[in-house]
């Protein structure tokens, strides 16, 4: 901190287990910056106004991989993920935060905002959801993924599900999901595209075709694990193929890819 500036405000607990958040710096439009506080424990992100609908591409992608990476990528990505507590707070007034509901896009998505406006705390699915970046299963790939296990993590609060009773969780109601390897293939290509045409501020007649190049590295990055648009694989004895081991969790077991392309280390 220089002489005279003011005293940085105090870490926030983190409304779910109460841990000390980390604050981060985000890049918003009109070449705006703002700050969110995540927590690395129980990988949630709280918000104090609009900076979820403020983000940059750019900034997107960077929160995508932050909380999502593979271990040994960063410290935060690596952090075990606890299930998330039952009572939230805010954590700027103590106040318990109230379930709610918004849509972005197509997308309509869950998250806790207090009452006084101070702010929203999304899970890092819901931020995923947020964004378009996850669907729920289809029939036929519930009915492999029954066949093939009898309980899963749930991908929002981390608690068990036992499908064999159904496929949403009895804790946050929230219905098994997975990436979506084809909304991610646009979404992040798009993403990586506007955030180069937002940082060169002058129209590039190129970007269609830099599009294209984007989303070809895309596919070859998930073509081991896409199956018929889906992640479910049968009649190999690896139902999940990730590229890795099997976590419980639909969503974090399929992150290491997304992380991989997002950290440049593509083929």
């Amino acid at each position: 901190m220089t002489q005279g500036s003011p005293p940085a405000d105090p870490l926030l607990a983190c409304p779910s287990c109460r841990e000390p958040m980390t604050r981060r710096e985000v890049a918003g439009h009109y070449g705006r910056t703002g700050e969110i506080d995540y927590c690395a424990t129980c990988r949630g992100f709280w918000f104090d106004g609009q900076e979820l609908l403020a983000l940059t591409p750019g900034a997107t992608l960077e929160l995508v991989a932050l909380l999502g990476g593979e271990p040994g990528a960063a410290p935060e990505a690596a952090a075990p993920r606890q299930p998330l507590g039952g009572h939230r707070s805010c954590p700027r007034c103590g106040k318990a935060l109230r379930l709610s509901h918004d849509r972005q896009r197509a997308t309509r998505f869950a998250y806790h905002r207090c009452p006084e406006g101070h702010g929203r705390f999304l899970t890092y699915f819901q931020f995923l959801q947020a964004k378009g970046l996850v669907r729920e299963l289809a029939g036929r790939e519930l009915a492999e993924l029954v066949a093939a296990v009898r309980q899963i993590r749930c991908s929002n609060c981390g608690a068990p599900v036992d499908l064999a009773a159904g496929a949403v969780c009895s804790y946050c109601q929230t219905p098994a999901a997975v990436l979506d390897p084809t909304a991610m293939e646009e979404a992040l290509a798009e993403l990586r595209a506007a955030e180069e045409a937002r940082r060169n501020k002058v129209p590039d007649p190129t970007l269609p075709l830099q599009l294209a190049i984007e989303r070809l590295r895309i596919d070859r990055t998930f073509s081991d694990i896409r199956r018929d648009g889906g992640w479910l694989a049968s009649g190999d004895g690896d139902w999940l193929s990730f590229g890795g081991s099997f976590t419980g969790d639909l969503v974090f077991s399929a992150l290491g890819a997304i992380h991989h392309w997002l950290t440049g280390r593509r083929g």
